[in-house]
């Protein structure tokens, strides 16, 4: 439903558009180019509609759409059909298993994960949210903000979640992975004009950078180079209109600031191709010059202050670059360059890519944030190593590959071995989606988070709830009877007032009077988080409710005398035989520590772990229940020990509990965790972001720790 409302909107404005921009062109580029210059259109028109309105509001979403579609059916009624139907390209055995393929593999991850992968979702689903429930970007209370973001995908985004009544993380996943498939038909379509539309799809599934981004959920970087093919379009074109370019350059920084510097990397290309074989600057020039300015000023009005010039994964334009872009299509990329250096196509991209490959360094620049547009341009290409290159490489690679034929110089046997290695990468990375998708601990939410939700609804009118600053703490879509104290860190973000760090403070020191002051009562604890093996052992905290570790609980009237709960986790001595001792993967997301849990887990493919440890003695004697805190994927047998007592259970994925009741504690505790039918291998994407874990990876628990706590800690809600 959300691709057919996209292609009703859509279609005929991008049609139009193309009809008008080459009026000659083929029909197979245009009828793969006009889906994404339609949602290109789409997403700027519902942009300027928040812009124009003061706010999102589906009515003049629709407003504006609706004058640009009859703008469009006038304009394609009047205009002359002058190119050819009867397209060979499309009846081709490979262009038809090429454009399969893009659709399968870009819609397919929407039915395999319940929720996208990576972590910028949870940011792009908030803004969604709070888009079409209340039009605005204010922070919700008890806080006092707003964010400043491009509004073009999150608003989008919000136009499906309410036209088809979806979930806000639904509708951003559902728009990321069409953008893709839409992004890959117009690479195709666009690089058909020089006969390379199928070698170009080869050459893009040679590298990894944009498949990378959009699996890390980093939608609008994704969709900002809609604007990058649309000006190769126009500067291959006879018309190269540059008034066109200009507004795409300004106006595509309500998509992502980033696909706008890309693009003024591309026509500065152009311009200095153009003075180098002419000697002279036209006149055209000048008018995107003027665009440059403005550009320039909009962003020396919205540059942040104080914020360093930042970079992932060290200088952009070194290794990341390599691994990203992929060596393979690197090496043809380069190829391409020297052999066709004589064609005008080829120059322009080489000349495009080495400006790319410049503007990298402004990650050298740590230590100038006092330069705050700096900052702007640091943070718009952050990650640029991963997808900036990759549509500028695979078209130079795909139309070498395409020429390859007519050159007896050169190997014939190359196209046809790119094919080959294409789709093996293509198979091995589906294979490894698929694997993937049995382990939800990879996942920034679980079954538990969004089941101990629906019991914030019985919280009454007003209530303040505590949950962490990090992405397993907010909540997208929350009751509108509760009030939340974190909220996700997107864009540019102006705080006036914030409760957050005040309330941490407090329940670090354990000062149940602060936050009454504060008016927090509540809190949630997720079991990806250590708030939960914070409060256990808090004299002010009950529990009262859990969900598969998830907790919500309530601030008593007054501390207790005595501690009634603890928690525990096998220290590296433990950790032996088959017992490896790993980082924890989300360890640098984690505002909470715990004095008994370091930075490194238990992990067990096999056989098993035990340790000792003394009951408080107050609690000796008395009732209780212990929970075993970890994560594991599907399918494993895990058996947990304690003082004798075992109780088993099959793995469902992700972060669970197992728990165990307890008629009288003794003195002490001896707890094991043992496992089966680990040992499975798998590629696991941490492997590639230095988080401690092995690429090629086997499949097992997680120890994180156990809660100990006696009966009387939990309560019923009123």
């Amino acid at each position: 439903m959300g691709l057919a409302l996209l292609l009703a909107l859509g279609l005929p404005i991008g049609l139009a558009l193309l009809r008008w921009l080459e009026p000659e062109q083929k029909f197979s580029s245009t009828i793969l180019l006009a889906p994404m210059t339609g949602l290109l259109c789409l997403m700027l028109l519902i942009a300027s509609s928040v812009i124009l309105f003061g706010g999102f509001a589906i009515s003049s979403c629709f407003f504006l759409i609706l004058i640009a579609e009859i703008c469009s059916f006038r304009f394609l009624l009047k205009a002359p059909f002058t190119f050819e139907i009867d397209d060979s390209f499309l009846k081709q055995k490979m262009t038809r298993i090429s454009i399969a393929l893009v659709v399968i593999l870009s819609l397919f991850p929407i039915y395999l994960f319940k929720v996208p992968n990576g972590v910028d979702w949870i940011g792009f689903s908030s803004l969604t949210n709070l888009y079409s429930t209340t039009g605005g970007t204010q922070i919700p209370s008890p806080n006092i903000g707003y964010w400043t973001y491009p509004p073009a995908f999150p608003a989008t985004a919000a136009l499906l979640q309410v036209a088809l009544n979806l979930p806000a993380s639904d509708a951003v996943h559902l728009l990321g992975r069409i953008s893709l498939m839409f992004l890959l038909l117009a690479l195709m379509g666009l690089a058909q004009r020089w006969d390379a539309g199928v070698e170009t799809l080869i050459a893009i599934a040679l590298g990894f950078g944009l498949f990378v981004k959009v699996h890390d959920s980093g939608y609008p970087t994704l969709v900002s180079q809609f604007i990058v093919i649309m000006g190769l379009l126009i500067l291959t074109s006879k018309k190269e209109n540059r008034i066109i370019l200009g507004l795409l350059i300004l106006f595509g920084a309500l998509i992502h600031p980033s696909g706008s510097l890309i693009l003024a990397a591309l026509v500065l290309s152009e311009i200095i191709l153009n003075k180098y074989n002419h000697g002279v600057f036209r006149k055209e020039d000048y008018v995107l010059l003027g665009f440059f300015i403005a550009v320039v000023l909009l962003a020396l009005i919205l540059s942040p202050e104080g914020i360093a010039v930042q970079s992932e994964y060290g200088w952009q334009g070194g290794s990341p670059l390599i691994l990203f872009a992929g060596p393979l299509l690197l090496a043809l990329a380069a190829w391409s360059s020297w052999q066709l250096k004589e064609q005008k196509t080829s120059r322009l991209l080489s000349v495009w890519i080495l400006i790319l490959w410049l503007m990298t360094f402004i990650h050298f620049l740590a230590g100038f944030e006092s330069f705050s547009i700096l900052s702007l341009i640091s943070l718009s290409l952050y990650s640029m190593g991963v997808y900036a290159f990759h549509i500028p490489f695979a078209l130079a690679a795909g139309i070498f590959l395409a020429q390859v034929p007519e050159k007896k110089e050169l190997p014939q046997f190359l196209p046809r071995a790119a094919t080959v290695l294409a789709f093996t990468f293509l198979l091995i990375g589906q294979s490894a989606l698929l694997l993937l998708s049995n382990h939800q601990e990879m996942l920034l939410k679980n079954n538990g988070d969004d089941a101990i939700i629906e019991h914030l609804e019985s919280l009454p009118e007003g209530a303040i709830i505590y949950t962490e600053q990090t992405h397993w703490g907010f909540i997208i879509e929350a009751p509108k009877n509760v009030h939340l104290t974190s909220y996700p860190n997107l864009g540019l973000l102006t705080e006036e007032y914030s409760i957050q760090d005040a309330a941490t403070s407090a329940i670090r020191s354990d000062d149940g009077i602060a936050l009454k002051n504060m008016g927090i009562k509540y809190a949630l604890s997720s079991p990806m988080s250590l708030l939960g093996a914070n409060l256990i052992e808090s004299k002010w905290w009950q529990i009262l409710a859990e969900e598969n570790g998830a907790k919500l609980w309530q601030l008593s009237n007054n501390s207790s005398q005595e501690q009634r709960g603890f928690a525990s986790a096998p220290q590296q001595n433990d950790c032996i035989d088959e017992c490896t001792w790993r980082p924890d993967p989300w360890k640098d997301h984690r505002w909470w520590n715990h004095q008994q849990l370091g930075d490194n887990r238990a992990f067990l493919s096999k056989g098993g772990v035990s340790w000792e440890v003394p009951l408080l003695e107050n609690m000796q004697s008395k009732a209780g229940s212990i929970e075993l805190f970890f994560d594991a994927p599907q399918g494993l047998e895990l058996t947990f020990h304690v003082n004798g007592q075992f109780i088993e259970q099959n793995t469902n994925g992700g972060f669970e509990t197992i728990r165990m009741d307890i008629g009288a504690f003794e003195d002490h505790l001896i707890f094991t965790v043992e496992t089966e039918n680990g040992g499975r291998r798998w590629l696991n994407p941490r492997g590639l972001t230095e988080r401690g874990a092995p690429l090629f990876d086997i499949d097992g628990v997680t120890i994180h720790y156990v809660e100990v706590r006696q009966v009387g800690m939990i309560q019923t809600i009123n």
